[in-house]
């Protein structure tokens, strides 16, 4: 059947498309193709193992989005463009067989913050090998802080978020997948044609969902500090959960944004949340409520009802409804009530 990847940001799609691709799993966007290599992390990290490996871009020459990488990896750089120098850079880097220590050398001629970033990035080259993993060049880059500068230079905070999240959640693949930095490379560069013997997966945010549905949903990027988050004008930091607490006013505005993503499913429903014992505990207790202390999964799905509904269908399903009825809690009652009247 028709399957869908929902989220309430674009970086957690962008994980979940390095996973598929991982995977040789088929998919695609709701709004059209993959803008993976157009997210400016992501140049900053295809170029942060390209000199980290090689020393040189030499696997960009005449890749079809040599450019929008580039441009990645040079706006998260933080190199602190002074005017005319960002499209001289670009305009360098593009050319045929272009040395990025040269062109970046002349530009930087005088400017002594800007030459010692570009040796600070010296510093990474050809430190590693294609079979070192990939995570430890992404630590490698953030030791020599090519990673905190990622977001800086973006236009709008919403943007410069959405870029640091990126980064969060492709590290946390890295970590788990352990997959070598050739590997990374070749995912991002040369991916291989996904397998045809399965119905594409349809990426898209929870905003992009409105309206339509699928046989099967996934909702993933499922924690609390993301979603529903703090305010929309707060920087998202890499390092700290940090932020100013949003509004009961935001906070439901996000919780019917939840709703929206777990009715998009016409058949099966799937929630990728993250390891937290407290939610552990609350489905073990069958508690359906909003917990006091702030979780590490979204309390969108502490509230979901999920232990009521299975239990309450369970009933139904086992004739045993009469025998277990004066021990639900009023919200089983409820669902119950719902259910039969649904002829579950």
């Amino acid at each position: 059947g028709t399957q869908a990847i929902l989220s309430r940001t674009k970086a957690d799609l962008a994980e979940a498309e390095i996973a598929l691709r991982l995977c040789g799993l088929p998919y695609r966007y709701l709004n059209g193709s993959s803008a993976l290599h157009t997210r400016t992390e992501i140049g900053i990290l295809v170029v942060g193992v390209l000199l980290s490996v090689y020393g040189d871009l030499r696997l960009l020459e005449n890749h079809p989005n040599k450019q929008a990488i580039v441009y990645g990896f040079l706006r998260e750089a933080g190199f602190n463009w002074q005017k005319g120098q960002f499209k001289a850079a670009l305009s360098g880097l593009m050319a045929p067989h272009a040395d990025l220590w040269s062109v970046l050398g002349q530009l930087f001629y005088g400017a002594q913050y800007q030459k010692n970033r570009l040796e600070r990035l010296a510093t990474i080259c050809q430190k590693d090998g294609e079979e070192t993993p990939a995570i430890d060049v992404l630590r490698r880059l953030s030791m020599e802080g090519f990673i905190d500068s990622v977001g800086s230079e973006g236009v709008t905070r919403t943007g410069s978020n959405d870029q640091r999240r990126g980064v969060v959640r492709i590290e946390e693949l890295l970590d788990s997948s352990k997959i070598d930095s050739r590997t990374f490379l070749n995912l991002i560069l040369n991916p291989e044609e996904a397998s045809t013997d399965c119905e594409p997966f349809i990426l898209s945010t929870l905003h992009g969902s409105k309206g339509l549905e699928w046989d099967n949903v996934m909702l993933i990027g499922l924690n609390e500090q993301e979603f529903p988050g703090g305010k929309p004008d707060d920087v998202y930091s890499v390092h700290t959960s940090m932020h100013t607490p949003p509004t009961e006013e935001e906070i439901e505005e996000e919780r019917r944004l939840f709703y929206v993503g777990i009715t998009r499913t016409k058949q099966q429903l799937n929630l990728v949340a993250p390891p937290d014992e407290g939610l552990t505990r609350w489905l073990k207790n069958r508690w359906d409520s909003t917990p006091k202390k702030s979780p590490i999964a979204t309390r969108f799905v502490y509230e979901a009802g999920w232990t009521a509904c299975t239990v309450t269908s369970d009933a139904i399903y086992n004739n045993t409804v009469e025998k277990q009825k004066t021990d639900f809690s009023k919200f089983h009652q409820w669902y119950l009530k719902d259910l039969q009247r649904l002829k579950v």
